[in-house]
């Protein structure tokens, strides 16, 4: 629109100045107006008060961190201190967030929050609870018992339960387990059972 009513401008000069003088101030105006429509809308306030969004996951470890820390008696101070000397520093504000839940956990920061609390990181993905049969979430399923997230977190057994032959079994177990773990788990087998392996 700004362009197509400069092009019917004549040479004259002061014309000219006017017009464009008069363009500029209606697309200045413009702007002010939207700029107005757009801060009055609230959008700007959702934005800046906007929480960084956690699943049930999160919402777990940022329980866990809270329980932990409280706990033993840890302040945000001594928290920052430990992960600073571990190489993957947070600073207090940045802790007081992940508490809040206005500031996600990246893997590598989950793994120094647990050695720097004492733990390991199963501890801070856990849900806390207090029976195996109670029902906890977590991100991308839906809810399971505390026993079977325990056994999936610990590469016991799938989410779903236990496979109905043993062939898909150790084949999950192939995929989520070092080899080295499996070959310690296939002596074992073999120690207690000789001969099923032809040991005897």
């Amino acid at each position: 629109m700004v362009y197509s009513q400069i092009d019917k401008i004549t040479l004259d000069t002061d014309k000219f100045h006017r017009v464009h003088n008069n363009v500029y101030r209606i697309a200045q105006n413009h702007a002010t107006l939207n700029g107005y429509r757009y801060l009055s809308s609230g959008k700007v306030r959702a934005m800046a008060g906007r929480k960084s969004s956690i699943g049930p996951t999160g919402e777990a470890v940022r329980a866990n961190i809270i329980r932990i820390r409280e706990g033993q008696n840890l302040s945000y101070a001594e928290v920052t201190r430990r992960l600073t000397e571990a190489g993957r520093a947070i600073p207090e504000l940045g802790l007081r967030n992940i508490e809040r839940g206005q500031r996600k956990v990246d893997v590598d920061e989950l793994v120094a929050l647990a050695q720097v609390l004492g733990v390991a990181p199963i501890t801070l993905l856990m849900p806390y609870t207090e029976q195996s049969t109670d029902s906890v979430h977590l991100t991308g399923s839906r809810g399971v018992t505390s026993a079977r997230l325990w056994e999936w977190l610990t590469a016991e057994t799938p989410l779903g339960g236990h496979p109905e032959t043993s062939a898909e079994l150790w084949e999950w177990l192939m995929r989520c387990r070092p080899l080295w773990q499996i070959e310690s788990l296939l002596s074992d087998l073999r120690h207690e059972n000789p001969s099923d392996y032809g040991d005897d």
